[in-house]
């Protein structure tokens, strides 16, 4: 009987993990959650891109999503948060793919 409720605990403990981790990259801006994510060529590591999903929820919130995400990239990947942006998201207009925000930067070393 003491297995069985190990086991019991033991898978959900295992189920609440991985509901968590698929909202790893969930945040809340704005009032709003997005999820973004930022990616980068294989060969040039310090280039990438970001994208804010659904960012016509509120812009100034996906703005915010974006910058995060970015920003711990290039924490996570060279250890700074120093950025030069090739999309000004400060820009009134923004261009947007479809409901998305899409972003390039480059993390300065």
């Amino acid at each position: 009987m003491m297995t069985r409720i190990m086991i019991l605990f033991a898978v959900v403990g295992l189920v609440a993990a991985c509901g968590s981790q698929s909202r790893m990259n969930y945040y809340e801006f704005d009032g709003v959650h997005f999820s973004a994510k930022a990616k980068s060529p294989r060969r040039e590591k310090n280039s990438f891109t970001v994208r804010v999903r659904n960012a016509t929820r509120s812009l100034a919130g996906a703005r915010q999503a974006a910058h995060y995400e970015a920003t711990k990239y290039c924490v996570s990947t060279f250890g700074s948060s120093d950025i030069a942006w090739e999309t000004d998201l400060g820009a009134e207009e923004l261009t947007l793919s479809g409901d998305d925000l899409e972003a390039a930067g480059t993390c300065l070393e």
